[in-house]
């Protein structure tokens, strides 16, 4: 009988409500509203839910190793099968969200023209060369070199991201194997953070936007939020016994608060260790929700758990329809913006995802367990088997 973690739906929920909140203040011209938290003001918070990235790559991890870790040892890692389930699970949907907004490039801008001449859309006439870097993964690289190269969506950075990750696996797997999880983690933080700091020194100062863009959202410089995960994995299966819920989420609260405020929001985000401490937070957040305690019972709560189950499609499909919406109720500010832009704008967001998890999503899942001919592995963990380990 397959099992099925809840609490992963539930994180995975949040991360990308986090997302698209981010999203919605910034698309709805960064407003203020709300009183002073830490002397920030309440709205501007939002641009700090940007971490829900990062919450995802410690999801990602997680859920890509559980069904490798057994209790005293290691099952095989089949690296063809790996890949192809891999493939069919991510690409399809994110191919579809390519089309869909090509289609809409294609059509909006002379349907204005036409009907609404005097207003200005978010869509434009795609490129080749944006098309065909989202198609091929390597779109943060083109837009490197050559900057003005304009993205379909802007989240789609992650999905390259993602995929360099699935070409780590499974050095990672082998170091773990044979050294131990602890150490692999080790090395992983060595190299982000000689990573991360050399950037900071190195590129940073020169303010190049694009290339600041790449060397910081590369697998270098994430990696150690995904060997979490992997770290988490093999907690949960090993260890689960000793994981004390009440303390681990204390600590998961401490090392966030430091995480966002003394780093994201003192330092800035492409600070060393900021996405290093925020994912670490992460770590100690999703180890406090596997196991019976507050946590758990906050992220198996049904409705951000429901959430969670299309959140793949919600991050596909959000950020060009959010800058869309915004253009028809633009310079708001106050309590009138936070309820238009980041209340109604992400409920449509969360309405227009499970559509698109309906439409493309689902039978696409459907599809890729036919044509591997197979059943799928005995435990489904939310991003594993069913669903996709990440945006």
């Amino acid at each position: 009988m397959k099992q099925r973690l809840q609490f992963i739906d539930g994180l995975r929920g949040l991360a990308v409500l986090l997302t698209v909140l981010c999203h919605t203040w910034l698309y709805g011209g960064m407003y203020q509203a709300g009183p002073s938290i830490g002397g920030v003001i309440l709205s501007y918070w939002f641009a700090t839910f940007t971490v829900g990235v990062n919450l995802f790559m410690v999801i990602s991890g997680f859920c890509l190793t559980l069904p490798l870790v057994q209790p005293a040892g290691w099952a095989d890692l089949n690296i063809r099968d790996f890949f192809r389930r891999r493939i069919l699970r991510i690409v399809p949907p994110y191919y579809a969200a390519i089309a869909f907004f090509v289609l809409l490039d294609l059509l909006m801008p002379p349907f204005y023209a036409r009907f609404a001449p005097s207003h200005n859309t978010s869509f434009y006439l795609p490129g080749l060369l944006s098309v065909g870097g989202h198609l091929l993964f390597s779109y943060n690289l083109i837009s490197t070199f050559v900057p003005n190269t304009p993205s379909i969506d802007g989240s789609f950075w992650s999905i390259e991201l993602e995929a360099q990750f699935y070409l780590l696996l499974p050095l990672l797997i082998l170091i773990a194997r044979r050294f131990g999880a602890l150490k692999m983690v080790g090395g992983v933080l060595a190299v982000t953070l000689l990573w991360r700091t050399a950037m900071w020194y190195l590129v940073a100062p020169t303010a190049n936007g694009p290339l600041e863009n790449f060397v910081f959202t590369f697998a270098p410089a994430r990696l150690f939020e995904f060997a979490l995960g992997i770290l988490a994995a093999i907690i949960f299966v090993r260890y689960q016994q000793r994981i004390n819920p009440l303390l681990t989420l204390s600590l998961a609260a401490l090392t966030l608060w430091i995480g966002v405020y003394y780093f994201y929001i003192k330092q800035g985000h492409y600070y060393p260790l900021t996405d290093m401490v925020v994912g670490l937070g992460f770590f100690l957040l999703l180890l406090s929700a596997s196991v019976p305690g507050v946590a758990q019972r906050l992220f198996t709560w049904r409705p951000l758990a429901g959430v969670g189950l299309i959140s793949y499609s919600v991050y596909l499909i959000h950020e060009p329809l959010v800058k869309e919406l915004y253009t028809w109720f633009p310079a708001r500010q106050g309590w009138d913006a936070f309820i238009t832009y980041s209340v109604v704008f992400t409920l449509l967001m969360v309405l227009v995802g499970y559509v698109f998890y309906r439409l493309v999503e689902r039978p696409a899942i459907e599809w890729g367990k036919k044509l591997l001919h197979r059943p799928p592995a005995p435990i489904v963990v939310g991003a594993a088997g069913e669903l996709p380990a990440t945006p």
